[in-house]
């Protein structure tokens, strides 16, 4: 019996040493990461590393439309464009409250969609497990959002980073290193053609999601931020409630807001988008632009319907 009780020791030892090496690894590893302009690598800079003025935030479409040079250009301020591909706002406020243990920035915008507020996107947070045990507010976020079973799991480093070595990899080998301030612009396809289209669909938010959004308005609000809502264009024009209900929603918060769906400037230009939703790189400097022009106004809310 005490033969079996030890040898079980061993391997639990064995298990235990294991684990605690794979996460002390994987966690300098990711700390250390290059950026070499792929979703996992903006984030550890959003995340752990960069200071910026002007912070954006927003889904693949705050990453793919303000183009950071212009806005540094124009503005006169530094700017990191923390956007990332199919994660709603949950995300946004992780970000913001990570990028203050750093530095406050001056402004922060926030690009909305209906599936940033809706819960399509919840189970996309599970990608930010390899992120934990870092930065206390990342912790204290995705616990808010898990079970107890997800935060002791999150406690091993084997489950932690299992899905993160590829990329890690990758990251290791690339020889480019991302100069763009986050911002990834999308090629200009011209054997490409789209056209605008309508949807009409009934848009209800989640829960968690207007938690968070309440949340980053709070925290700008606490700490003197400027905060400015977008809705970037799409050619995807959307007929359904979510636009009137953000409408709604920053009125009552006495918020900037800048829609632009359904504008014609982007709607009678295909030529301006990468795919449906997507600017390419000439377009995203077209809305950049206008962007600019718009937050000098002194008309803080503004609807295209």
């Amino acid at each position: 019996m005490r033969k079996k009780l030890l040898f079980v020791g061993i391997i639990l030892a064995i298990v235990l040493g294991a684990d605690l090496l794979i996460g002390a690894v994987s966690k300098s590893a990711i700390v250390n990461v290059k950026d070499v302009g792929v979703n996992q690598t903006n984030t550890v800079q959003a995340l752990f590393k960069r200071k910026a003025d002007l912070l954006i935030l927003g889904p693949s479409t705050a990453n793919h439309h303000f183009d950071c040079q212009i806005l540094k250009d124009s503005l006169g301020m530094t700017c990191y464009n923390a956007g990332r591909d199919g994660q709603n706002i949950i995300y946004n406020a992780m970000v913001l409250d990570a990028f203050l243990t750093r530095c406050t920035p001056k402004m922060v915008v926030v690009d909305v969609g209906s599936s940033s507020l809706s819960d399509v996107w919840m189970s996309a947070l599970n990608d930010f497990n390899c992120y934990y045990g870092v930065l206390k507010p990342v912790d204290d976020i995705l616990d808010s959002i898990g079970t107890p079973i997800d935060r002791i799991k999150r406690l091993s480093g084997i489950y932690r980073y299992n899905k993160t070595w590829e990329w890690l990899l990758n990251a290791k080998m690339a020889k480019e290193v991302a100069d763009l301030d986050g911002y990834r612009p999308m090629p200009v396809n011209a054997d490409t053609h789209f056209a605008a289209k309508v949807q009409r669909s009934q848009f209800k938010i989640d829960q968690k999601c207007l938690h968070y959004l309440n949340h980053i308005v709070q925290t700008c609000q606490k700490n003197n931020i400027r905060l400015i809502l977008t809705h970037s264009p799409s050619l995807i024009i959307g007929k359904g409630n979510f636009v009137p209900e953000l409408q709604t929603y920053v009125t009552k918060k006495g918020l900037e807001f800048y829609n632009w769906n359904g504008d014609t400037t982007y709607t009678n230009h295909p030529e301006l988008f990468y795919d449906m939703t997507h600017l390419n790189q000439e377009g995203a400097k077209v809305f950049t632009k206008e962007f600019l022009k718009r937050i000098t106004n002194t008309n803080h809310t503004d609807s295209l319907e």
